[in-house]
């Protein structure tokens, strides 16, 4: 029936070619670098501890396609770096929550820039390790502020520059005559300044 037996050893010095199938079925070891367990575990240079079905104890490269069938979070992970020369696509993708100084999502040449959660429901951008931008679990957005209180909310000063005119519109979805206020806000007092309606009479407030 073509088939080769060995109840012993078998010593190749040089190459082997086999042109069908080769069945190991107590294992198999080949110079301690490349083994093959009786318990269809494969280990490449593991330091002669397979414990998982692929174990390889150096640099892997794949030419092809990489196909990972299923996900767990308890029992699919890596310990250490993996880095995609290429594109890379997943159903899901779980990271951790990250800090301004080392966010979750990040760049190689650039690992204090990026994208992090600061907060359960908030989400949180940073450059130079200093966080620049926040979204609350509310909606609000913040620049320079981690606490918005209102849709926007900026702490600094405000630019608007174009080589033409600039328009700044204030549109009122319920109100026919809104208005619109300018309030100072100190620790104990917000007070009203300027109102204009949309009828164009301006108060001056003191």
């Amino acid at each position: 029936s073509n088939d080769l037996l060995i109840n012993g050893d078998l010593e190749v010095d040089s190459s082997a070619a086999f042109d069908g199938f080769v069945l190991f079925s107590n294992g198999a070891s080949i110079q301690t670098n490349f083994e093959v367990t009786g318990s269809n575990r494969l280990g490449i240079n593991s330091g002669g501890s397979t414990d998982t079905t692929l174990e390889v104890g150096g640099n892997a490269s794949i030419s092809g396609t990489l196909t990972v069938g299923g996900f767990s979070q308890t029992n699919s992970s890596v310990s250490s770096n993996l880095e995609v020369g290429g594109f890379a696509s997943a159903s899901y993708f779980y990271a951790q929550p990250g800090t301004a100084a080392s966010p979750s999502f990040s760049f190689g040449n650039d690992k204090d820039t990026g994208m992090f959660r600061p907060a359960v429901n908030q989400l949180a951008f940073s450059t130079l390790g200093i966080e620049r931008l926040r979204v609350d679990a509310n909606g609000n957005l913040g620049i320079g502020a981690s606490g918005p209180e209102q849709k926007l909310e900026i702490n600094g000063n405000i630019l608007a520059s174009a080589s033409g005119n600039i328009d700044l519109t204030f549109d009122s979805t319920t109100e026919d005559d809104a208005k619109f206020t300018l309030r100072t806000v100190a620790v104990a007092s917000n007070t009203a300044r300027l109102d204009i309606l949309s009828s164009a009479s301006v108060a001056f407030l003191s």
